[in-house]
């Protein structure tokens, strides 16, 4: 917690950590030319690191999707876009509405969304921050609607950023959403 905000944290299993570190691996070979055709040497260990090397953004993304899935309850199995390529700009649908998780390579960063994505607006994104070893802390999330209210451009133009503080905490996501977290 930050202040008075109320993060969710997510500790990964070794046994989770494995199955992260697989599905970054197969992402990354499907989105990525020239691919990555073998399991790192640093099974057991979440943790965005150098040892990520150009498998980062996919270890990243799968970590913040597995740390949606263990606070839903749903299996790994559910993390459905980018593993053969191909995102459609959002990761999960609850409720009838899409769901796009972003993770940052930091903690205190904010919700940044690229534009290459083509996409103009999930319903709600989410926004995760990594932990010191083998977790995920759900900062809060903001609807594609007050998104797109309270989005500021990034210099360079690539993205759009909207403040950590702004946003709802995931239980009040939850409730908005009239979701069951498992937790």
């Amino acid at each position: 917690m930050i202040g008075e905000y109320d993060f969710v944290d997510i500790t990964f299993t070794p046994e989770q950590c494995d199955e992260i570190v697989r599905m970054a691996a197969e992402r990354h070979t499907g989105n990525r030319k020239g691919g990555y055709n073998h399991l790192p040497e640093w099974n057991n260990e979440c943790k965005i690191s150098d040892k990520a090397g150009a498998m980062r953004v996919d270890l990243m993304g799968v970590m913040g999707e597995a740390a949606f899935c263990v606070y839903m309850g749903l299996q790994f199995s559910y993390i459905q876009t980018s593993l053969h390529g191909g995102d459609e700009g959002y990761d999960f649908v609850q409720n009838g509405r899409t769901i796009d998780v972003k993770m940052t390579t930091k903690r205190g960063r904010n919700l940044i969304r690229p534009r290459f994505k083509g996409v103009d607006c999930a319903d709600y994104y989410i926004l995760c921050w990594p932990q010191a070893e083998n977790g995920v802390s759900l900062v809060g999330a903001i609807s594609g609607r007050r998104w797109l209210q309270e989005k500021v451009q990034m210099s360079g133009g690539w993205g759009d950023m909207v403040r950590w503080g702004g946003l709802k905490t995931m239980r009040e996501f939850s409730d908005h959403l009239d979701i069951q977290a498992r937790m």
